[in-house]
């Protein structure tokens, strides 16, 4: 079903039999620890609803990724930062955080892309709140430590079908 469809309906499933304030997803590697997400819940308030980690190397983080995995994502992320039009350093980072009522509006349908729904999450929350909303209300906390588990799930001919995909979220939110 592709990891997309398996978040959207671990969040779904969340919606029916818990209850909570706040709702995240990690990479199932955990390349974020549960510690690290942990700490990132304190900047949802009033004013901040979502909450994601950003894998910026930096004084004081350990950052660990692999040198062509990591000029692969920078190139990706600016296509990305450019195509949504916010300067988003880290779309791609496996460790989102929502509020109740954010989660249930951007998970209740399905995402067009099996990998790329981080990036559809961006736009869902920009056709709901706007792109000033959006701004006021996300926020992109640089990561203290994250580490690359090794194989990557995604095929490198995906990179190809990546861009289809991103064309594709693109019509259907512009």
């Amino acid at each position: 079903m592709g990891k997309a469809e398996a978040v959207r309906r671990g969040m779904i499933h969340c919606f029916d039999k818990y209850e909570y304030n706040y709702i995240a997803y990690l990479d199932a590697d955990l390349a974020v620890s549960l510690d690290e997400c942990l700490s990132l819940t304190q900047y949802i308030n009033n004013n901040i609803i979502f909450c994601f980690g950003s894998r910026i190397a930096k004084i004081g983080s350990h950052i660990e990724r692999k040198r062509y995995r990591f000029l692969i994502g920078r190139f990706i992320a600016t296509i990305i930062s450019n195509i949504l039009s916010l300067k988003v350093y880290d779309t791609q980072c496996g460790c989102k955080i929502f509020t109740k009522k954010l989660a249930h509006q951007v998970f209740s349908d399905a995402f067009l892309s099996e990998w790329l729904f981080d990036v559809e999450i961006f736009f869902r929350i920009i056709k709901l709140y706007g792109k000033e909303g959006c701004l006021k209300m996300s926020l992109e906390v640089p990561l203290v430590k994250w580490v690359d588990k090794g194989k990557s799930k995604v095929s490198y001919i995906y990179f190809f079908k990546l861009f289809f995909d991103l064309y594709r979220i693109n019509r259907k939110y512009k």
